[in-house]
This record gives structure tokens, C-alpha cells and sequence, in this order.
């Protein structure tokens, strides 16, 4: 309850005009606030938001959200300006264009529009950007179909005169730049990343300034997909890339024993169907923090020692303590065929993926620090006693319908995901009060007066 002199503080703070604003855009402060088409405009009052300056909104990561899904629509939007049917219409600042396009219709988008997304199909127009803009992204409503190469006017220009406050771009990764333009993409100084992933010669097409190349910048979205030793040497001096893609056609052994994979390089992909992997672990960049096979062994002591993750199909033989990094974070095996022993995984590991494994997890064998463990193949095999850590956080075992009954409680944990509910999940749940819990089923055998079962499936019932 409020007394008069709190009363009185209130107001005489709230009658400040500049701590007003402060306290609107911190009750508002990183939220998406979405308006459901231009008629709500008509249907309900967004007076309060325009009290909003669109620093304000800069500033508290406040997006004010209109998509636009129809011809009659964008042309409403574009003539607003002139007639001024949607008075509040200028609240917009994260604004997504998503109907297909006219032939050769100028978009003028209007200043204070932070956001921008627009659909690529069939992109034909011609778009002014404001130099509002900080964050332009484009994509395809047929994520399965490779997108033909741009050829289009308009998304050349768009990308040959990027605003000059951009900080984030995203590009879709199936684009083929055409082969008919020579337009150069210059990358605005305040360029925070960019996400793209192509081919090398698709970025030849891109200019990083020089200030952006010495503060060692890089766009952490950015990868090449190299497919040649031609691919790597170009690569060499292109420090603001840190992700490659090597795939195998096959890779040259030179890759490897050449030490072609440039320094700089901290997430390597490895699509390699030829034969596992052999080579020394300085054959690969001493700074690698992030390393994903595909459709391979690996060899245990081909790791870099630095290395943080690592995903690959299996291993060339089991592993022994010590095999791992000693600073991995983050493990996913295709196919676990043997025994994991304690001390085999690193105690810094906190996420550990399998997708099919035909062995059980031997007692204390997990970390004591694992937060997330995901098998999303385990059906039937039973928990061992102390098999599961007390650390965990998320157990993803969508497809398990065995027992916890040995395993005791598992007091932090955050999310469960199972096939089938049955009574032994009140033995983990027992001292947890929230959980995001996921089940196909309920077993038969499921006490549903159990104090613990009912405080998760109360609203399943209902």
C-alpha cells in the first residue's frame, strides 16, 4: 500500500520529463511488441508508443513489429506517408515485407526503421533503405530449393549500398551471386556480423574495410565452403572468416600434411566419405575451438588440444582418459560402440550428445559438471545408480520409455523430454517444482494420486 509521501515521491519523479521517458523504455525494454496487420492500426490505441523516440527503442532493444503479407498491403503502407490513413503507423520500426514482389516498384522505407526482412522469391523491386537501418536479413519461403543465382537489379543494389549504421546482415546461405555483374558489396565499418555461408568465389564479391581488417574483426556468422586447395589459399589472408567447409572431393592429404587450414580458423567442418582420419593433431589450426565431422571416424589423437566442441560419426577405436581435449565443452557422437570408463570425458564438459549408443553408462562415468545430455535413439536401457549426474539441467530422451528408479533425484534439472511417463520419473522429479516436462504417453503403471506426478500432469488433465 502506498502511503502520501510515496504518493508524492512518485509523481514528483514521474513529472520529470526525461525520467519519464526513462521509465517508459525500461517497462519495455527487450520486447518485441507485435501489431497484427495495418487495420489494427484502426482497432486499437498506440498512442503510448509513440512517446517512444526512436532512440528510445535503439537504445532498450525495443521492436515495434509489422509484417506485411499482401500487395494491397505494402502499397497501404507506402502511401501512408502521403495520406496519413494510419497515424500511428511510424511506431513501426522492425518491419518485415513478405508478399511477392511487383515488377520494378520503388519501396521507399521510411527512416526510423531499425529491422528490415525481406523475401528474396522473386525479388524485383527497387528498395531505398534508411540509414535507420541496423539490421537487414533476407530469406526464402522454400527453404528446400536452391535459390538461383541473383540476377535481379534490385538485390544487387541493395547490397552494393548498404546503410552506413548496419550493424547485422543476413544473406541465405543457398544464394548464388551472378556471374554477370562484377558489383562490388562494401561492408560499413559498424558491421557487427554477417551471416552468410558460400562458396569462396561467391565472396570475392564482398570488400571489408581496412580498419575492419586491422582490429582483427570477425563475422562470427560468416563461413566459406571450400571445396579446393585453390578455395584454402584464398582463404589465407581473410582473417574476418573464421568458419570453414571443406568437403570431400576427396580433400588432398596436403590439406592436412601442408597445414593448409589457415591459422585463423576456429569452427572447421569436415565432410569427408572417403576413408577416417589419420592425420596429426598439428595438422589442424592450433586455435580450433569448434570441429564437426561428418560421415567419418576420427581418430582420438588427431584432436587440437584447444578444441572446445566436437561433433564426428564415431571414433576409430575406444577411447582411453586423456583422449578428449581437456577443455571441451560440448560432445556429439553419431554412434557410441563402446564403453565410456570414468575420467574418459573431461570434467569442463557440460553438453553430451549421442545419437545411438549400444552401451550403458557405468556408474560415475558422466562429469559431475554435465548440464544437458541428449540421446535422442535410447529406448529401453535402464539407469544404472549414480549413472546420471545431480548437475543436470536438460534430459532430452525423446524416444525412452525404461526406468529411473536407480538413478535417485536429480534436483536441478530444468527439462525433460521422454516417450513414455512412467512412475519411476517421480523418482528424479522428487524435489523439483518447475520443470519443462515433454511425454508422448502416461504407462499404466503411473500412480496419479502421487504428490510429485500431480504437480506435472494437473494441467495435462485439465
Amino acid at each position: 500500500m502506498m502511503t502520501k509521501n510515496n504518493n508524492m515521491l512518485f509523481y514528483s519523479i514521474y513529472k520529470n520529463s526525461y525520467l519519464r521517458s526513462l521509465i517508459r523504455a525500461k517497462v519495455l525494454q527487450n520486447r518485441v511488441i507485435k501489431i497484427p496487420g495495418l487495420k489494427s492500426f484502426h482497432l486499437f490505441d498506440y498512442q503510448y508508443l509513440t512517446l517512444l523516440s526512436s532512440d528510445d527503442k535503439l537504445r532498450n532493444n525495443i521492436f515495434v513489429s509489422l509484417t506485411i503479407v499482401s500487395i494491397e498491403d505494402l502499397l497501404d503502407y507506402m502511401g501512408n506517408y502521403n495520406t496519413n490513413k494510419y497515424p500511428y503507423i511510424g511506431i513501426v520500426n522492425d518491419l518485415a515485407i513478405q508478399c511477392y514482389a511487383l515488377t520494378h516498384f520503388n519501396i521507399v522505407v521510411p527512416e526510423g526503421i531499425h529491422r528490415l526482412h525481406l523475401l528474396i522469391d522473386n525479388l524485383m523491386d527497387q528498395y531505398q533503405l534508411p540509414s535507420s537501418l541496423t539490421e537487414l536479413s533476407f530469406s526464402s519461403r522454400n527453404k528446400e530449393r536452391i535459390v538461383g543465382p541473383i540476377s535481379s537489379e534490385c538485390l544487387e543494389g541493395i547490397l552494393s549500398n548498404l546503410p552506413r549504421n548496419l550493424k547485422y546482415l543476413t544473406i541465405p546461405s543457398s544464394l548464388v551471386m551472378s556471374k554477370e555483374s562484377n558489383k562490388q558489396f562494401v561492408l560499413p565499418d559498424t558491421l557487427v556480423d554477417l551471416n552468410f555461408i558460400s562458396i569462396f568465389k561467391n565472396f570475392n564479391r564482398f570488400v571489408v574495410s581496412p580498419s575492419t581488417t586491422s582490429s582483427n574483426r570477425v563475422y562470427k556468422g560468416c563461413g566459406v565452403v571450400v571445396d579446393n586447395i585453390e578455395g584454402l589459399l584464398w582463404l589465407q589472408d581473410k582473417r574476418w572468416i573464421s568458419k570453414c567447409i571443406l568437403f570431400d572431393r576427396p580433400i588432398p592429404e596436403s590439406v592436412f600434411t601442408d597445414k593448409l587450414i589457415p591459422s585463423h580458423i576456429r569452427v572447421l567442418d569436415i565432410h569427408m566419405y572417403s576413408k577416417p582420419f589419420i592425420w596429426d593433431k598439428d595438422c589442424l589450426p592450433s586455435g580450433l575451438e569448434e570441429l564437426r565431422i561428418f560421415a567419418s571416424d576420427i581418430n582420438p589423437n588427431s584432436l587440437p588440444c584447444g578444441l572446445k566442441k566436437l561433433k564426428t560419426r564415431s571414433f576409430t577405436r575406444p577411447l582411453k582418459a586423456g583422449d578428449l581435449p581437456k577443455q571441451l565443452e560440448g560432445l556429439h557422437i553419431g554412434n557410441l560402440n563402446h564403453d565410456l570408463n570414468v575420467e574418459i570425458l573431461p570434467g569442463t564438459l557440460k553438453r553430451l550428445t549421442i545419437d545411438s549408443s549400444s552401451q550403458l553408462f557405468i556408474p560415475f562415468s558422466l562429469p559431475i559438471g554435465l548440464q544437458i545430455l541428449e540421446m535422442p535413439n535410447l529406448v529401453d536401457s535402464p539407469f544404472a545408480k549414480h549413472s546420471l549426474p545431480p548437475s543436470l539441467t536438460h534430459l532430452i530422451l525423446p524416444s525412452f520409455q525404461g526406468s529411473f528408479h536407480a538413478v535417485g533425484p536429480l534436483d536441478n534439472l530444468k527439462k525433460l523430454s521422454l516417450n513414455v511417463m512412467n512412475q519411476s520419473v517421480s523418482t528424479i522429479l522428487a524435489n523439483v517444482t518447475t520443470i519443462d516436462l515433454s511425454f508422448k504417453s502416461i504407462d499404466q503403471d503411473v500412480n496419479l494420486n502421487d504428490p510429485c506426478i500431480q504437480r506435472f500432469v494437473k494441467k495435462i488433465k485439465n
